[in-house]
């Protein structure tokens, strides 16, 4: 049920150092490549990073990007298709690509602190294509803790704000 991989979907920082199968980045990608998009423009680019000589080269200008994943996934917006909503769609295609990874036992985990400018310029993104987006993948090295959520009557108001009547 899509509603139980939502729950189990957790940020994965430590990893098995264990390569991930080619048709399971495959899969990740398809996911991505349904995601929604703004008038159907499908703004978006993906780099998969695997060689580790590469990820640690991402790794000198990215703070955010912990432990040692066996692949990265560097979603860009190509700006050449559209703009107006690319980060919108990028994080609907993020979203697609982690829930599908932890239905394939992967963990992966969503990284922005790093510096755009390199990235562009180690994985040769041409001038309308940005890096927005790291997702780094591979097999988590212990099973995460799901953590509480709150309430539901403290997140929902119906018909307007501090509305409780449940729809009604």
């Amino acid at each position: 049920m899509v509603l139980d991989i939502i729950k189990c979907r957790r940020s994965i920082r430590r990893f098995l150092d264990k390569p991930i199968p080619l048709e399971v980045l495959q899969a990740l990608l398809e996911a991505a490549r349904w995601a929604p998009s703004g008038s159907n423009s499908q703004p978006w680019a993906f780099v998969v990073v695997q060689e580790q000589a590469n990820i640690n080269k991402v790794k000198m200008f990215s703070p955010g990007l912990q432990g040692v994943p066996p692949a990265l996934l560097v979603l860009c917006s190509d700006r050449s298709v559209g703009d107006s909503t690319a980060i919108m769609d990028l994080s609907m295609a993020a979203q697609n690509i982690m829930l599908t990874a932890t239905d394939k036992g992967l963990g992966a985990c969503p990284i922005r602190g790093f510096n755009q400018k390199a990235l562009q310029t180690l994985l040769k993104l041409p001038s309308h294509v940005q890096p927005e987006l790291i997702i780094t993948l591979g097999y988590p090295a212990k099973p995460a803790r799901i953590p509480s959520r709150r309430p539901i009557e403290d997140i929902v108001h119906w018909e307007e704000y501090g509305g409780n009547s449940g729809g009604k």
